[in-house]
């Protein structure tokens, strides 16, 4: 059983959390150079150098610790509702599902997003490695999922990659309008959007 923190501790992990969500919000808001370890101690009310008691590394690793936390979560999340997800539901069904998981993970957001597209080139390897071992086992079992559609005759002989690709691509291409450039491109609603996915999606590979 894992030990009680007592108050001080709680109060420090309190803090910590309170510094990242400032330092993320500052990010994605001005770029991470244009963000100043004392531009994130004066939007939080702190005294200079306290920052460093909590991320002894400054700046870039309050940066690779919000990436690497917030892509925890997500991997953790996906895989809990994709691993729900029952073919018996229908084609139709788990197509929406999916799309959900993905539209909650990109559009719910948009911080993480923009601070992963404009910062990639400074987080270390080992973030960067973090999001495609996730995708990839997210990918695999997404394929697992429309190969028992086609073995259940429902999908005509497709390549399963090219599928997965083709589906989420749908989505990638509205986080980029949507989020990056809030722009509403055909339509802006989420829901809207979805259900003309999954409609041009079936149409596309029923059998």
């Amino acid at each position: 059983m894992p030990e009680k923190l007592n108050q001080r501790q709680v109060k420090a992990l309190e803090r910590r959390q309170e510094i990242l969500h400032v330092a993320k919000r500052l990010f994605a808001a001005h770029g991470y150079h244009a963000t100043t370890t004392r531009s994130i101690n004066k939007e939080m009310g702190m005294a200079d150098g306290l920052l460093y008691h909590y991320f002894p590394n400054g700046k870039r690793e309050i940066l690779e610790t919000i990436i690497e936390e917030e892509m925890s979560r997500k991997e953790e999340s996906f895989f809990s509702k994709v691993e729900e997800i029952d073919v018996a539901e229908g084609l139709e069904t788990v197509l929406k599902k999916l799309g959900t998981i993905l539209l909650n993970a990109g559009t719910r957001d948009r911080e993480l997003i923009v601070i992963m597209f404009r910062e990639n080139t400074l987080l270390a390897d080992s973030v960067l490695k973090q999001t495609p071992q996730v995708m990839q086992q997210f990918l695999q079992r997404t394929e697992a999922i429309f190969q028992a559609f086609i073995d259940r005759g429902e999908i005509r002989e497709l390549d399963t990659r090219f599928m997965v690709v083709q589906f989420f691509g749908q989505f990638t291409l509205y986080f980029i309008y949507n989020i990056l450039f809030e722009d509403s491109l055909f339509v802006g609603d989420e829901e809207a959007y979805l259900d003309l996915a999954v409609e041009q999606t079936l149409k596309a590979w029923k059998a």
